[in-house]
């Protein structure tokens, strides 16, 4: 699966873009309305962006690697979500614009259940294999009490 690029939003359209769009703005402007982003630091805008794509595209090609050595590294996910949720700062604007809070929220949340999904979904299928090898070894077990039973009954 394909990593998908960082979204930002323009606060005068309200249309959402990849920020990779940016690097094409030479002014510093919004990809579908022309406004200026950020007047006066359209310089930092172009290069953090980029910065930002990149350093995306680093970090999950280090997660990816990681994740595939064999042996018993485990990875965990909330390390790596919480330091982009606590560390950009996005808590301080999100109680300033609760349309901005609530529409951000409910697209973690589906990201989340999904995973919630797939948590479940292995739990069942765990226990599916944990009565399949229950119901193996009892067949085995029967099978071997069944078998002097029946010598004996000879």
């Amino acid at each position: 699966m394909e990593a998908l690029p960082i979204q930002a939003r323009c606060r005068h359209c309200t249309n959402d873009f990849p920020i990779s769009d940016l690097l094409l703005a030479v002014g510093g402007e919004c990809p579908v309305c022309g406004w200026t982003l950020s007047p006066e630091w359209t310089m930092v805008l172009r290069e953090e962006s980029r910065n930002a794509d990149s350093a995306m595209m680093l970090l999950i090609r280090a997660l990816r690697r990681l994740y595939g050595l064999p042996g018993n590294l485990q990875l965990l996910p909330h390390s790596v979500f919480r330091n982009l949720f606590e560390e950009v700062g996005w808590e301080q604007e999100l109680p300033v614009d609760p349309d901005y809070a609530g529409e951000e929220l409910r697209l973690l949340r589906l990201e989340f259940e999904s995973w919630e999904r797939l948590a479940e979904q292995g739990k069942r299928d765990g226990t599916l294999e944990r009565l399949k090898r229950t119901f193996t070894r009892s067949r085995r077990s029967d099978d071997s009490t069944a078998a002097p039973e029946a010598a004996a009954a000879t």
